[in-house]
């Protein structure tokens, strides 16, 4: 004779978070007063695609990474964060509570190598893309000075190999 045995399964689940930060201070040159400066680098992010935010800052999002120029323009904040659930079940809560615990830690662990993984990715292009738009704030920044010292005569823009630009700007004063 057989016997029906009935065996209840308990979920417990728990939310992992792990996030990580990457600052860049952002200092301009005087090539212009620093309120010009900033301004006009305001304006290339946002012709790159940064949108202003109701704070005064400047965001962008690359590969997952919000990258945020805070408002007063001399802080670059580079930030990831994520957010996994993991499940276990047991035949009684306390087991389940158990192994769920057992696999936050681990999901947490993994969690933050992926998101210090995908901030280091990303660094290096939000750092070049970053670069173009301050190298495009200086040419501009250049013209608009040697416009105010005199008629400019001329004005040639050279790109080098390195991929910085050269600009020489003869000036009738």
């Amino acid at each position: 004779m057989s016997r029906a045995y009935r065996v209840r399964w308990v979920k417990a689940s728990r939310s992992v978070v792990a996030g990580d930060r990457l600052k860049m201070s952002v200092d301009l040159l005087d090539v212009l007063p620093q309120a010009d400066m900033a301004s006009l680098l305001r304006g290339e992010l946002v012709a790159d695609g940064w949108t202003r935010q109701a704070d005064g800052s400047y965001l962008v999002e690359h590969d997952g990474v919000q990258v945020r120029l805070g408002k007063d323009g001399k802080e670059l904040v580079l930030g990831v964060e994520e957010e996994r659930n993991v499940t276990a079940s047991a035949i009684s809560e306390r087991d389940a509570e158990r192994q769920a615990d057992a696999a936050a830690r681990g999901a947490q662990e993994r969690l933050r190598g992926e998101v210090a993984e995908r901030l280091a990715r990303a660094e290096p292009t939000v750092r070049e893309r970053f670069g173009q738009a301050l190298q495009r704030t200086y040419v501009e920044a250049l013209r608009r000075k040697a416009q105010s010292l005199g008629e400019v005569e001329s004005m040639q823009e050279h790109r080098r190999e390195d991929g910085e630009v050269e600009i020489v700007i003869k000036v009738k004063a």
